[in-house]
């Protein structure tokens, strides 16, 4: 063989080589891409199945007082008692009453705090002190 038909063996194999390479590099780029989204997308899947079984938690607990509602409901007492609080309905003999708190008076006072002036408070305040 020839020195020159060796060189071109060797030149061949180092194109070849740095080709295959790079044809590497690119595949595996591809890959580790399209791992990372699927990757990406289990974990959404991940963050939807605890929303997905808090939901469920949560309608299951309604279902529950729902369905004690509705035994409640089956007898007279329960009826009785959801007429009560739905309708405010009296029965005869008894008496409706309405409790009016006594904390009127103090809202005024808090209501022109917040109006007066800087000033005007530090006036009452010292009026107040002395």
């Amino acid at each position: 063989m020839s020195k020159s038909t060796t060189y071109k063996k060797g030149t061949y194999r180092r194109i070849y080589k740095a080709g295959v390479i790079f044809l590497l590099c690119v595949v595996v780029f591809f890959l580790a891409h399209a791992v990372f989204d699927i990757w990406k997308k289990e974990r959404i899947a991940q963050r939807n199945l605890s929303d997905v079984l808090l939901a469920y938690s949560k309608l299951d607990e309604r279902h529950t007082e729902l369905s004690l509602e509705m035994e409640a409901l089956e007898t007279d007492r329960g009826i009785e008692e959801a007429i009560h609080e739905k309708y405010r309905a009296v029965k005869d003999g008894e008496h409706l009453a309405v409790i009016i708190a006594s904390d009127i008076d103090t809202s005024k006072d808090k209501t022109s705090q917040a109006s007066e002036g800087f000033f005007a408070r530090i006036k009452r305040f010292l009026g107040d002190m002395f």
